[in-house]
């Protein structure tokens, strides 16, 4: 790993700090891909097995209704994505009662560090966009296009 990273970032040529920064970078993480793997990325992580057996399942039903529009393979897409709603539904709702009942854990225990990071997740982002600044009469200005004239 050792020689790898040496000989990469020898050869390395930059012109200005600009290049340079991301040609190390970029040698960095060649190496590091190289030893550990790339990672993988499952947006899906968080759905059960049997909900992606269903997303596999209508792909199946919709690639078949492509090549022959009738009726009942429309159909037969139909009720797929009915009983995948439903599942997912089913899933959201479960995954919402474990959550409240994280919720509930730690304010029983009164572990208020928890219970302050799940309170951000369903808060949400607390940015509105916008950031209020006060002209020279010590008026708030609020909107957009006279902040950015400011």
């Amino acid at each position: 790993m050792q020689e790898q990273l040496n000989t990469k970032l020898e050869s390395l040529k930059f012109d200005n700090m600009e290049d340079g920064w991301n040609n190390f970078r970029k040698a960095i993480c060649e190496v590091a891909e190289g030893i550990l793997g790339k990672k993988v990325r499952t947006a899906a992580s968080n759905i059960s097995e049997k909900v992606l057996c269903l997303i596999e399942r209508r792909k199946g039903l919709y690639k078949n209704y492509l090549s022959d529009t009738s009726y009942k393979n429309k159909r037969n897409v139909k009720k797929m994505e009915k009983a995948l709603k439903y599942e997912l539904r089913r899933y959201e709702m479960e995954a919402i009662d474990k959550f409240a009942e994280d919720l509930e854990d730690s304010a029983r225990r009164h572990n208020s560090k928890i219970l302050y990071c799940h309170f951000n997740k369903l808060r949400g982002s607390s940015q509105s966009g916008l950031i209020h600044v006060k002209d020279r009469d010590e008026a708030t200005i609020s909107d957009k296009e006279r902040v950015k004239e400011r």
